[in-house]
């Protein structure tokens, strides 16, 4: 059991630093296309990173499940971020 928790850990690491890098990219292609919410999307990173940070305190504290960090990547990162936000700056591309 002590292995899978570590496991688990580690693929919750991983998906924070990917979508830190994953946000990280983007504002830099929006800083090149001159994106006019440029500032106010980062904000919103910003936020989000918060957001999964603490998640991942929790997990790593045995005080959340697994289940939602994933959770708050399906619906916050994926469904509210790249489907709604990401989406207005698609048509300066």
């Amino acid at each position: 059991m002590g292995e899978s928790r570590e496991e688990m850990k580690n693929q919750i690491e991983l998906l924070f630093v990917s979508l830190k890098l994953h946000f990280d990219y983007e504002e830099i292609i929006l800083e090149r296309i001159h994106y006019p919410e440029r500032l106010e999307h980062a904000v919103i990173h910003n936020k989000l990173l918060e957001h999964a940070s603490r998640l991942k305190l929790n997990y790593y504290e045995d005080e959340l499940k697994a289940s939602l960090f994933f959770t708050f990547l399906l619906n916050e990162v994926i469904s509210a971020h790249v489907l709604k936000e990401d989406f207005k700056f698609f048509a300066y591309l």
